[in-house]
């Protein structure tokens, strides 16, 4: 449609105009129009515009010649972009128009000692020295990191956030993968949350721990060495315990450097009088209590056993109330 020709629907205000009407579609698209261009649309407004649209069925009345049959493609046409692609984009002007109204609004965070001196702590989660709203973290990067609070106030950063991290006032937290017992299962975790250049030196890592002496060529080793066979299967075997002419090196090893980090509150220890010797150091896995070695584990694993099966067999022997006193004999 030429432009003249929807300008005649645009005269009047849109509120005399009946809704679902040629004219008010046209007016209120219009309106989004002009609010898309101008970067003046909040959440809620553009929640609201969509609200309506749809409750009509606008992409099903204008251009009266030629609807345009679907709301994506209505809004690429008038837009340039469809529906997700539009609300992300609102989103991210909302962030960041808030974000600089509070960098230019917003007070710094009172230092120690300035509290109580016509100062008052903001809401937040905590009432102390930290925080995660937007207001407290701005606060804070107008306080502690002033060059990067007027960035903010210029737009530079899409949030409160993004400026935090770019002043190394908050520090992202890495992604967190939870470990499988399937092997395979695990590593494609892996892949799916930090992707296949991660995995790939992740891969080259355990190599090199498991067996040092198979890769020594550096990255591109697995690309341009030849394949030889039985190579990767020797890589699968596990290793076989430690035996016991070993013991006095691996239990040097252990009290020295500790456990692994999965068993940070155990401690290679004296024998117990059980003699639960453990991976054939000569020694017992002991718990650790405050630095003091205590109790060995498995003796305490299975004195809980002992406990527990002592326990159901006395719950599960008949009471008193199971066999009733028969009653005395008539005479």
């Amino acid at each position: 449609m030429v432009a003249k020709e929807r300008l005649k629907y645009l005269r009047s205000p849109r509120d005399e105009k009946a809704p679902g009407s040629i004219a008010w579609c046209f007016q209120t698209l219009s309106l989004l129009e002009g609010r898309w261009r101008t970067k003046d649309l909040t959440d809620k407004q553009w929640e609201d515009a969509l609200g309506e649209i749809r409750d009509y069925a606008v992409w099903n009345i204008i251009p009266p010649e030629a609807p345009y049959g679907s709301l994506d493609a209505m809004l690429r046409a008038e837009l340039g972009c469809t529906e997700v692609e539009a609300t992300t984009t609102v989103q991210a002007y909302s962030r960041r128009e808030r974000a600089q109204q509070l960098a230019q609004t917003v007070e710094p965070r009172a230092r120690r000692g300035e509290i109580g001196k016509g100062r008052d702590r903001c809401y937040n989660v905590t009432s102390n020295e930290r925080g995660n709203n937007a207001d407290y973290l701005a606060s804070r990067l107008k306080r502690d990191a002033p060059a990067f609070a007027e960035a903010l106030a210029r737009g530079e950063y899409p949030s409160v956030r993004a400026a935090c991290i770019a002043a190394g006032i908050v520090v992202p937290q890495p992604p967190q993968i939870a470990m499988r017992r399937s092997a395979g299962r695990t590593a494609q975790a892996i892949v799916d949350r930090m992707g296949e250049d991660y995995a790939r030196r992740l891969a080259l890592e355990l190599l090199e721990l498991g067996a040092p002496g198979i890769i020594d060529e550096g990255e591109d080793a697995l690309e341009d060495r030849p394949f030889v066979p039985g190579e990767e299967a020797a890589l699968l075997v596990p290793e076989p315990p430690p035996a016991v002419e070993h013991a006095p090196a691996l239990r040097a090893r252990i009290s020295t450097n500790g456990l692994d980090v999965e068993q940070p509150n155990k401690q290679l220890g004296a024998l117990c009088d059980r003699g639960h010797d453990y991976n054939h150091t000569g020694q017992s896995l002991r718990y650790l209590v405050k630095g003091k070695i205590k109790a060995c584990v498995q003796c305490k694993s299975e004195d809980n056993t002992r406990m527990r099966h002592n326990k159901r067999k006395h719950h599960s022997s008949p009471g008193p109330l199971d066999h009733p006193p028969e009653p005395p004999p008539l005479e």
